[in-house]
């Protein structure tokens, strides 16, 4: 395997080392601040992922019958909004 995974295991497993997540959002280095300098390391939110879906039904209906006008309706909004913000996940 290529990438150092076998049998479960992730590179750092193999050789012993524990402690370090091997979800996929955690990749990258930890940000590392020094005064005075630029900081090292992946942004500390990150991954950011954001998905936002409205679904909307509406139907009218109008009926005159003589001098008489009825009017009915209907609406209906859904409205869905899925994030994925992660402080720090690399440490």
């Amino acid at each position: 395997d290529p990438i150092g995974l076998a049998l479960g295991k992730s590179l750092a497993g193999n050789y012993g080392l524990t402690g370090i997540p091997d979800s996929p959002n955690a990749a990258g280095l930890p940000p590392i601040n020094i005064n005075g300098l630029q900081r090292l390391g992946s942004s500390p939110w990150r991954p950011q992922f954001q998905v936002s879906q409205v679904w909307q039904v509406l139907d009218t209906l109008s009926w005159i019958k003589g001098e008489h006008s009825f009017k009915f309706g209907y609406e209906h909004r859904h409205a869905s909004d899925n994030f994925l913000d992660i402080r720090s996940p690399q440490g």
